[in-house]
């Protein structure tokens, strides 16, 4: 789990248990996608403003491919 931590003092990451993040102070959750199954298809696709970004039979590699998609994502800031 990577923490990036911006100017202003704050801290951006992908949530997870990992790390009890709700000791560090407050909370402000903000969701950057969902996975959901596309019975059309028959395929899990990640969605970005209610746009398919990814698909895949495996809801699992959706999961995997969202995480590093935005990690990545976040770096780049």
């Amino acid at each position: 789990m990577n923490l990036f931590i911006n100017t202003d003092g704050s801290i951006t990451c992908l949530y997870s248990e990992q790390i009890p993040l709700a000791k560090l102070g407050k909370l402000k959750i903000k969701r950057f996608s969902n996975v959901e199954f596309n019975t059309k298809f028959g395929k899990w696709e990640v969605l970005k403003s209610g746009k398919a970004i990814y698909a895949n039979v495996s809801r699992e590699k959706c999961l995997a491919w969202e995480h590093k998609y935005f990690e990545k994502t976040m770096r780049a800031k």
